[in-house]
């Protein structure tokens, strides 16, 4: 299953390799207009992001490939969206700007 109706992809980060260790102890929080609404951990994912995709790689019947976008699961609780209604999601830990979008 997936939650995405759209996905909004940022600026690549990288190398990745000096963040893998901290994909497990980042923090995320969600904000729906200014206030939070949830707090997640990337080890919320299977232990780590990085163990999600690994059991992917492992499992699946088709190779991954350079390049493909992967998403590994939610850190928070999936959240409704109405329209007039705007989400910031702010990491620490991770050198990783705050995104915020306004749904219309």
């Amino acid at each position: 299953g997936s939650l995405h109706g759209a996905s909004r992809v940022g600026a690549q980060v990288a190398p990745w390799g000096p963040m893998i260790e901290d994909l497990e102890r980042f923090t995320l929080r969600l904000l729906r207009n200014g206030s939070v609404i949830d707090t997640g951990y990337g080890s919320n994912v299977l232990g780590s992001p990085l163990y999600a995709i690994a059991h992917l790689a492992r499992t699946a019947a088709v190779p991954l490939h350079a390049g493909e976008i992967i998403t590994t699961g939610t850190v928070t609780d999936a959240a409704w969206a109405s329209a007039g209604e705007t989400y910031t999601v702010q990491i620490d830990g991770l050198p990783l700007e705050p995104l915020t979008l306004r749904y219309v």
